[in-house]
């Protein structure tokens, strides 16, 4: 009798999979985590959108998602203590962490790059790379990502201009 192959994922393929998850555009690590990447330097006025935004987000309660990657941690291993810092550091380390469990195929994926990628990275994880290359991936997709977040800061933000304008012009807002 033949032996069948294992089809049980390999920590690999699990590391991957829970990274592909929590780096999806829509994981709410990313809100915790922009205004440490969202500095003013580089973003000027909406970097203070995002911190205004950021406050509103810790107000509320946070998602199963979070409260198991962020809080429940600190509140079993810290003594309770859960900061504003650490919500911030800890999602941006969740993120790197996170991109450093991918292939190099699945940063190009979320790129929308098609270029033939150089033999010595095929079928890589960022992980495996030399260091140097895997901090220029992890800092480009960092910056790809948080530029598209703050794409749709400055939408909200126009928005909002637009109905603040429109209730103006028509007599919503009494103007002082």
């Amino acid at each position: 009798m033949a032996k069948e192959e294992s089809t049980e994922p390999t920590k690999e393929e699990k590391l991957r999979a829970n990274a592909i998850k929590s780096l999806d555009g829509k994981s709410q690590l990313w809100n915790y985590a922009l205004p440490l990447f969202a500095t003013s330097e580089q973003y000027g006025q909406l970097s203070h959108l995002v911190k205004m935004g950021y406050k509103d987000l810790i107000g509320k309660t946070p998602s199963q998602e979070i409260y198991e990657q962020l809080y429940l941690p600190a509140l079993s291993h810290d003594g309770g203590t859960v900061s504003s810092p650490y919500l911030q550091e800890t999602s941006a380390a969740i993120l790197q962490e996170s991109i450093h469990n991918l292939k190099v195929s699945d940063v190009q994926n979320v790129f929308g790059s098609s270029v033939e990628i150089q033999e010595a990275y095929k079928d890589k994880y960022v992980s495996e790379l030399p260091q140097e290359i895997a901090q220029k991936i992890i800092g480009s997709y960092i910056t790809y990502v948080v530029q598209d977040k703050m794409k749709g800061v400055l939408e909200s933000s126009r928005k909002g201009v637009k109905q603040g304008l429109e209730d103006i012009l028509t007599g919503k807002k009494e103007s002082h």
